[in-house]
């Protein structure tokens, strides 16, 4: 499935939501564990990933792009309280070069080559529904030297979560663009497609993640990593640990 035909010049786009007769068939599934349940406390449909490193790609076709234009894009998950939490997006800049953005909460600070980024997933809560938003224009321009986003080629999660909805939006999600803490101001439900909003009851959070807010979420020096950091090596330790994707692509390790 890819959305270059489709209109994207309004507050949002719905990309996928976990109901339907078969949400899998828009993903490349690989590994076990990945299926469509029902969740009481959503009252709804959900998709769960579990099992022995489950891995879902949009679209199924690598060789082709989604197509997504909007600069924000919100994955509304729920993580597990005791396994770290991967994915990685695949994106074009301006000049159609394609680069791959990795995130983790097993990362312990942002790393760079020329087509790859690593980010940590720092101080994100377990056991609430999550809006995570990302703020791709600012974290392309920030990783890749000033280069423009274009476009939104793919998304990959490679790792134990249970996955609702996804969307992009045209503008920032409340007042707060990119506030420090990641949470001021944010106001994803405002925007959001219909059926983003969750049961009255059901703890939620959102956090926006631009460079700023990554770089102030880091533990200070001396500050215990996240569980499953990855250790840093004198030399070479950034682009070296760029080559681990969370799902299974080989990286290129050229150095900044």
């Amino acid at each position: 499935m890819t959305f270059d035909n489709v209109f994207q010049g309004g507050a949002s786009v719905d990309v996928f939501g976990a109901s339907g007769s078969n949400p899998l068939d828009k993903w490349k599934v690989s590994g076990a564990g990945v299926q469509k349940v029902y969740d009481k406390s959503v009252r709804g449909y959900v998709l769960r990933c579990d099992g022995d490193r489950p891995s879902i790609r949009m679209p199924k076709d690598e060789r082709r792009s989604l197509g997504l234009v909007q600069p924000f894009l919100v994955l509304q998950v729920l993580l597990s309280d005791d396994r770290s939490f991967s994915f990685e997006l695949h994106v074009s800049d301006k000049g159609k070069t394609r680069r791959r953005i990795l995130f983790s909460t097993s990362f312990r600070e942002p790393a760079s080559t020329p087509l790859h980024t690593r980010i940590p997933l720092a101080a994100v809560a377990r056991g609430v529904w999550l809006n995570l938003v990302f703020d791709l224009v600012d974290l392309v321009s920030c990783n890749f030297g000033g280069a423009g986003f274009g476009r939104l080629d793919g998304i990959c999660i490679g790792s134990a979560c249970t996955l609702r909805r996804i969307c992009t939006l045209r503008d920032p999600p409340g007042d707060a663009p990119c506030a420090p803490d990641g949470h001021s101001g944010l106001a994803v439900g405002a925007s959001a497609p219909r059926g983003f909003e969750l049961p009255s009851g059901v703890p939620t959070a959102d956090r926006l993640f631009c460079m700023q807010s990554v770089l102030a979420s880091m533990p200070a020096e001396g500050e215990a990593a996240p569980r499953g950091a990855p250790s840093a090596s004198p030399e070479g330790g950034a682009a070296a640990s760029l080559c681990a994707s969370p799902c299974g692509h080989a990286l290129d390790s050229a150095a900044p």
